[in-house]
């Protein structure tokens, strides 16, 4: 809710704000940073759950990059302007016109894979969360370009662009928002968050199963650079290998 907030106190003075020679701030200039904000937002979702828990994740931005590749690839329409969409190379044509539910379980499993290696590493084998997510950050962007071999992929199915249109990422950021400020306040998952954040000795003599939890974070936090993969790329009708980038420092 502070960072909702945040947001719309910052459109309320930057609406107010102006020049001698006019507005600086139009309204499609807001809505462009408002939407870019968001995408942002949904994946610092996952980030902050994280952070409570004592963590930190350094991969969100390239798994960003290569959810949004793989999942576009699924995404794709058969022809464009009557003619072959050239970037069907990537999958087998029989592949493209695929119901949105393809690629949005596509991404979703991408992010879920790699939050589970993520939460593997540093759970069951003691990886310093830095480490971790550092190399998952470096693989996860050599698998956005070794997919497309460097290659944009655009073209996607009217269907699978409608989730970025209007304000449809401002609607699932405060959707998603909501959600997991109700999760982290009022359920067992959010409390065991902030204990092992605070102590994590004293967490796991209280009962607390620690290696699962640390898991079941960085899962959450992959979903979530996921979902922020499909409303960017479905927002600009194109997914390329540097989507992302710099996003774990945003």
């Amino acid at each position: 809710f502070e960072l909702i907030g945040r947001i719309f106190l910052g459109d309320s003075f930057l609406f107010n704000t102006r020049s001698d020679v006019g507005r600086i701030f139009n309204e499609a200039r807001l809505q462009i940073i408002i939407l870019q904000v968001s995408i942002v937002g949904i994946i610092a979702i996952g980030v902050t759950q994280v952070i409570i828990s004592g963590g930190i994740d350094l991969s969100s931005g390239s798994i960003v990059g290569a959810t949004a590749m793989i999942a576009m690839s699924f995404a794709q329409v058969a022809t464009v302007n009557g003619n072959p969409n050239p970037k069907a190379m990537f999958l087998a044509q029989g592949w493209t016109d695929l119901p949105v539910i393809v690629p949005l379980l596509v991404a979703i499993s991408c992010g879920l894979i790699a939050g589970l290696i993520n939460g593997a590493l540093i759970a069951y084998t003691r990886i310093p969360p830095f480490i971790a997510t550092l190399g998952m950050m470096v693989t996860a962007r050599g698998i956005a370009k070794w997919w497309s071999k460097g290659q944009p992929i655009s073209f996607p199915t009217d269907s699978f662009a409608a989730i970025g249109k209007g304000l449809m990422p401002v609607i699932i950021f405060i959707s998603l928002a909501i959600l997991f400020q109700l999760i982290l306040s009022y359920t067992r998952y959010g409390k065991h968050c902030y204990a092992i954040g605070s102590n994590e000795d004293a967490a796991r003599m209280s009962g607390i199963k620690i290696a699962n939890h640390k898991v079941l974070v960085y899962v959450i936090a992959g979903i979530l650079a996921s979902v922020a993969a499909v409303v960017l790329s479905s927002k600009n009708l194109t997914a390329q290998a540097g989507m992302g980038v710099m996003y774990e420092l945003d």
